[in-house]
């Protein structure tokens, strides 16, 4: 098995994330009735599926060990544990619902995988120190660190603002629903997020991993491409145990969304060379404004779909990502 995994890593990578994550999402068709909060749950543990992939298959490539002391990453994974255990238990989408020792096992579950991720930056394995080392190499341009946080929501406001003078509307009251958002809450939106839901899931796996190995073989485009459909492909079970709705059409809507933001995500690892933490406070970025700036309705859903096109077309043209290119020299 390591010898084929070795050989074809890209294709095992893929192979075993998706039976991670469908194994745990497609266990929920046998629990009838549970609350939305363990449904949550089990489906956020269920997302880790390509980040243990990127450990197991790097673990692989590289099967080393490095010479440091293994309690180093041990305190890590408890500190980390520690500390997001509580944003878990008090996130919003799950707050109230606290009331058996189901949820909090759950929890634990969650947090302790969120921790094992961050601690696989001091990993005694050379593969997925390898994987997670860019993660402490914060010294970067500050214009990135406000690109990958400011970009998303900037996108959405505009995309509502937008949706206002097309369709309708007052931009005073919009503004308004804004005012109760506080800089605590947003901030404390961002790291859990960051921490508990797709950035620390999925950005080892998807970008870390098979991103990085894609763009040695093909164009910056193609290994987009790729990484984006397995990326939609990978969501499937979701629509079935009904966190997305079941129909053709928003497959294909997602699907069509999923491969001009690879593009996105693919532009911004190039250009910081691979920087792994701009990556995930990016990631982090799109998924908390898109809960704390949602958008007004169907008319700016779709308005919003043909931004991201244009804006992942712009950076295909502009960096003629078609074109093959040696991959980007990481912060090793």
């Amino acid at each position: 098995m390591k010898k084929i995994m070795q050989r074809h890593p890209i294709t095992s990578f893929f192979v075993i994330a998706f039976a991670i994550s469908w194994a745990v999402w497609l266990s929920l068709l046998a629990v009838h009735g549970a609350e939305g909060s363990t449904v949550l749950l089990i489906i956020l543990i269920g997302a880790f599926g390509p980040a243990l992939s990127g450990f197991i298959c790097a673990s692989v490539q590289e099967p080393g060990k490095s010479d440091g002391h293994g309690m180093r990453q041990w305190m890590l994974w408890a500190a980390a544990t520690i500390v997001i255990l509580p944003l878990t238990i008090n996130w919003s989408f799950l707050k109230g619902h606290a009331e058996n020792a189901r949820f909090y096992f759950l929890a634990l579950i969650l947090s302790g995988l969120a921790g094992f991720i961050v601690s696989g930056s001091l990993s005694r394995r050379n593969g997925v120190r390898r994987l997670m080392s860019p993660l402490l190499r914060w010294r970067e341009r500050p214009l990135w660190y406000l690109y990958a946080i400011v970009s998303w929501p900037v996108v959405l406001l505009a995309t509502n603002m937008l949706d206002i003078l097309l369709h309708g509307g007052s931009a005073g009251d919009y503004f308004s629903s804004l005012g109760s958002f506080s800089v605590g809450r947003i901030i404390i939106a961002f790291v859990t997020t960051m921490f508990i839901a797709a950035p620390f899931q999925e950005e080892p796996g998807w970008r870390a991993f098979a991103l990085d190995r894609l763009q040695r073989a093909y164009s910056p485009l193609v290994a987009s491409a790729i990484v984006g459909i397995m990326w939609q492909l990978w969501h499937l079970p979701l629509y079935f145990v009904g966190l997305y709705p079941f129909s053709v059409a928003d497959m294909l809507s997602r699907l069509i969304t999923f491969l001009p933001g690879a593009i996105i995500y693919t532009w911004l690892w190039n250009q910081t060379r691979g920087n792994f933490l701009i990556l995930v406070l990016f990631h982090a970025s799109n998924d908390a404004f898109s809960q704390l700036l949602p958008l007004r309705g169907a008319g700016a859903s779709r308005l919003f779909d043909i931004v991201i096109f244009a804006w992942g077309i712009a950076l295909l043209c502009s960096d003629r990502m078609w074109k093959r290119t040696p991959p980007p020299e990481k912060y090793r």
